[in-house]
């Protein structure tokens, strides 16, 4: 998000509990223009000492979603970004720390579209599914089309979903990874039903836009563990 100044701002939303109910964040100013999360091996360190602390253990695993990059900067993601995460795990860990990573890249600005067609003609398709096949990217390690919602009046745009880093041990499908994604977007709290993207996703923009749009400064540290930016 653009700020005053000439800069923008990143943000990263991490789960903290096995419930999905505790939620960390950092953000860090940024050059404008630069979709390239620079602070990432940072907000990776200190999401997990949190988790630690609140938990006793780190994770075994570890998914980050990541939105707001198009698919010709994937090189960068994978440079600037995926390699600075696995040293930030790394750093907290230790070489005996070695959790399953997965990168996934989030791209809603696509011109894909899908419908359903039936006795009565053709409707959106019901909220939960999923294109896995014919139209995804070969190049991929492996990639899906999710709709979460079902609206009455307009046309539903899919958000495309590519898997970048599966982990070391690839011990979860990509059937696991619908399901997760799928229902991570029941879990907006400002919203009863399902939102576009994974809840995670939806709650870094919401805190970038209100650091970019109104805060303007760096927000405390004692408020990382509350959602105050809904």
């Amino acid at each position: 998000r653009r700020v005053h100044g000439g800069r923008s701002v990143g943000a990263v939303v991490a789960n903290t509990n096995a419930a999905f109910t505790r939620w960390y964040s950092r953000c860090a100013f940024q050059r404008e223009r630069d979709d390239i999360v620079v602070a990432l091996r940072s907000h990776t360190e200190s999401a997990l000492k949190v988790y630690r602390d609140n938990n006793g253990v780190l994770p075994a695993r570890i998914i980050f979603y990541r939105d707001g990059i198009s698919y010709g900067q994937q090189r960068q993601v994978r440079e600037y970004e995926i390699d600075p995460v696995l040293r930030g795990v790394a750093a907290v860990g230790g070489p005996e720390y070695k959790p399953d990573v997965s990168f996934i890249l989030v791209n809603k600005r696509i011109g894909s579209r899908f419908f359903e067609v039936n006795e009565t003609g053709t409707c959106n398709p019901p909220a939960g599914m999923v294109v896995d096949t014919m139209v995804t990217d070969p190049d991929q390690i492996s990639d899906f089309y999710l709709i979460s919602q079902a609206p009455r009046h307009a046309t539903m745009r899919p958000v495309h979903y590519i898997v970048m880093l599966d982990g070391a041990s690839r011990s979860l499908t990509l059937y696991q990874y619908q399901i997760l994604t799928h229902k991570l977007t029941h879990l907006y709290y400002n919203w009863a039903g399902t939102v576009a993207v994974p809840a995670p996703v939806r709650y870094a923009h919401k805190l970038a836009y209100l650091v970019g749009q109104s805060l303007h400064v760096q927000p405390s540290d004692t408020l990382s563990e509350l959602l105050y930016y809904l």
